[in-house]
């Protein structure tokens, strides 16, 4: 099975499974264009890069790895306490910082 197609039947499982209101995308914005993948929550889309370079493992564990973001912040109350609370937090290796606040994230740099 090709790995689109795998993915796309997983997240339709998840989607009604779950009753998530998220989309896929396999064609990530241009200021992550590098990235394996990313959930962004102020449009509700999952992002999967769908590159032939990138391995069947590392593909599969992003998907699942965004769909979990996805589930987090359209499904809080499945998740405890502590997961709730850094939902609206997001630090990245090279010291960006965001914080999201009425559906837009906001940025510092540390």
């Amino acid at each position: 099975m090709d790995n689109k197609v795998f993915i796309e039947k997983k997240f339709k499982e998840f989607k009604e499974k779950y009753n998530l209101s998220v989309s896929l995308c396999f064609e990530l914005p241009q200021e992550f264009s590098g990235a394996f993948g990313m959930f962004d929550v102020t449009k509700d889309v999952i992002y999967i890069n769908n590159d032939k370079k990138i391995s069947y493992v590392r593909l599969i564990f992003t998907f699942f790895h965004e769909l979990r973001h996805a589930m987090q912040y359209n499904s809080p109350e499945k998740f405890s306490k502590e997961i709730r609370q850094t939902l609206p937090y997001v630090v990245h290796f090279d010291g960006n910082c965001y914080m999201l606040k009425n559906n837009k994230w906001l940025h510092c740099y540390i």
